[in-house]
């Protein structure tokens, strides 16, 4: 009968918003903790560090990843990179030592930016360009739905345990995940024929096109925020301002709560109304200031800080739901190269954003990343400006 259902699916999006909630689950849960691991074995810069290599051999790996789509096909290459990333979070589960913690800790990172491109091309050949913002709204909605209970399970986890038994745990999380993809996905079991050029051509064609590359830009500077919130704030509070992991557990949890409130609404006003430059402009005003207040308030008040970190993804959430849809009405999913070059964003992003925190921190407090990613996220008004609208 389980199987039946998926079949009866096949045409629908469900199966694909399923998968995408453990997917997103596996990811999120050893996100917000996993710099506090790294740290315990090799220390800050060292962590920082181990984020700049995986991150540089995530981004030329994305490059080469649309060759090995052609060759085999998207099922086969979604699943081959599922069974990698579940091993490497096994191996990171039980690693001891620096060089063992690395390479798991790369397989995770290159596997999960790979295998969410792979989603990208199943939602995406399912989406009509007329439904895109509301579609891609609802699919990272269920996404971050999950990203807000990962932090109430990781505390309560390490409650029970260690930073180890989450990895154990999110491996686990993927069974339901592969379980899905192997009953409802066979009927896009084909080879996604691209008619592009090969990918540096098509990296001079989307640099020369002024509203792919802003919107390419826009959504870096969202991963320079990203890069900060996820390996600088956890450690920040937790280990400069003393909040406890249960505390920070239900803070991290409420933080996330925009990122279900504001997209579908969002979306389905850049559909219909708006556009998206309007909400891409709110977005970062309020972005860059509450990174801004990051830098300056040091009271250990929880509520002050639920209230801070929930602003701030109130202006994430409105980046991000922007840009997907901005991204995905000017491309289709054979634009195979098109969307492996605006994914290489994501580790471009941190790369950079780990690479200027690291020389930042030699010469000053942590808490002057915040400031410092505020004052580099200005420059996306200059982008936005030479944009032209959907609407």
């Amino acid at each position: 009968m389980f199987k039946l259902f998926f079949q009866k699916k096949k045409q629908h999006l469900f199966p694909l918003y399923l998968m995408s909630f453990f997917l997103a689950l596996a990811c999120a849960l050893p996100a917000y903790t996993q710099s506090s691991y790294l740290e315990s074995y090799i220390g800050l810069s060292a962590v920082t560090w181990f984020f700049i290599i995986s991150n540089l051999i995530t981004f030329f790996t994305i490059f080469v990843f649309p060759n090995f789509i052609k060759k085999f096909d998207s099922y086969f290459s979604a699943g081959t990179i599922s069974v990698a990333f579940m091993v490497s979070l096994l191996g990171l589960g039980l690693s001891s030592n620096a060089i063992s913690l690395l390479i798991f800790f790369i397989v995770m990172q290159v596997a999960m930016s790979l295998i969410w491109i792979n989603m990208d091309l199943f939602v995406e050949s399912f989406s009509k360009n007329s439904t895109t913002g509301r579609t891609r709204a609802i699919y990272f909605t269920i996404i971050n739905f999950a990203w807000i209970l990962s932090p109430i399970i990781s505390s309560q986890l390490l409650k029970l345990g260690d930073y180890r038994l989450i990895y154990f745990v999110t491996a686990l999380v993927l069974a339901p995940f592969l379980t899905t993809f192997i009953l409802s996905t066979r009927d896009i079991k084909h080879k996604i024929v691209s008619h592009e050029n090969k990918i540096w051509k098509t990296t001079i064609k989307l640099l020369k096109n002024k509203n792919l590359r802003g919107i390419f830009v826009l959504a870096l500077l969202l991963n320079l925020f990203y890069n900060s919130a996820v390996i600088f704030v956890p450690i920040y509070l937790n280990q400069v301002l003393g909040f406890s992991w249960q505390d920070l557990g239900w803070m991290f949890s409420l933080m996330l709560i925009p990122f279900i409130l504001v997209e579908i609404p969002a979306g389905i006003l850049a559909d219909k109304y708006l556009g998206e430059k309007e909400m891409l402009a709110a977005g970062f005003t309020i972005v860059i200031i509450c990174l801004s207040l990051f830098s300056l308030i040091a009271s250990t008040n929880p509520w002050l800080w639920v209230m801070l970190l929930f602003l701030s993804r109130v202006g994430a959430a409105l980046i991000e739901s922007m840009s997907e849809a901005y991204f995905f009405k000017n491309v289709g999913f054979r634009d195979i190269n098109k969307i492996n070059i605006f994914r290489s964003n994501i580790p471009l992003g941190r790369i950079i954003g780990s690479l200027l925190s690291l020389l930042l921190l030699i010469i000053l407090p942590i808490r002057y990343v915040f400031v410092f990613t505020a004052v580099v996220m200005l420059s996306s008004f200059y982008f936005l400006a030479g944009m032209k609208d959907t609407k």
